[in-house]
């Protein structure tokens, strides 16, 4: 019966988690959203990207993005799904020589 408990506690938990984004491989991945909702996701560099993604049934998704036409500007994506749950992420710039 212990067994049980500890279950359901784990799957509270694992529900609880808020939206995440993480770029990897050169792909944007989301994770934590409502299951098979529909995603907008906006990409800001010195032009705006947005994208409408489903999520599969572990509330995830993965998108590839255009790169930024100035690998020296920061990118900031925001993620929204169907239900307003909201993740954000900030890609810093590369270090890049100052403008003469």
């Amino acid at each position: 019966m212990g067994g049980l408990r500890l279950a359901a506690v784990a799957l509270v938990s694992a529900t609880a988690a808020h939206p995440g984004l993480a770029v990897s491989h050169g792909a944007l991945r989301g994770s934590h959203f409502h299951p098979r909702e529909k995603v907008r996701v906006t990409m800001t560099t010195t032009v705006k990207v947005v994208r409408v993604v489903k999520t599969n049934a572990l509330g995830a998704f993965t998108l590839t993005l255009p790169a930024p036409s100035d690998p020296c500007t920061e990118t900031a994506v925001v993620a929204v799904g169907a239900a307003r749950d909201t993740a954000r992420l900030k890609v810093m710039p590369r270090a890049c020589p100052p403008s003469p």
